[in-house]
């Protein structure tokens, strides 16, 4: 996943059970705390926020949902970039779509 810098994002844990599932979150192996000023929890713990993103905050996230039939695990490679740069990839992926679009027009 990219994202930008100074951005809110949504990572979403992707797990379903009955009985619901309780979910954990880990960022490169140490506990997401709820104490954690810009990060929180909603739906139970399948989403989770993180408010004006920082560099510091790239890494793995990996959830995890275990209830009584068993546990699950999801990881997420968080990636933070400029701006600058993220208009740069967008702008140098339209320009292949549109090579592409080309040669097979």
């Amino acid at each position: 996943m990219i994202v930008q810098l100074g951005s809110t994002v949504r990572i979403s844990c992707p797990v379903y059970g009955s009985p619901r599932s309780l979910v954990s979150w880990t960022k490169d192996s140490d506990t997401v705390h709820l104490g954690w000023q810009r990060f929180h929890l909603q739906r139970a713990g399948a989403s989770l926020y993180v408010k004006d993103i920082r560099p510091t905050d790239a890494g793995r996230y990996t959830c995890t949902a275990t209830n009584g039939f068993g546990t699950a695990t999801v990881t997420i490679d968080l990636h933070v970039v400029r701006e600058l740069l993220l208009s740069s990839l967008r702008s140098a992926l339209r320009k292949l779509f549109h090579s592409f679009a080309d040669v097979y027009a």
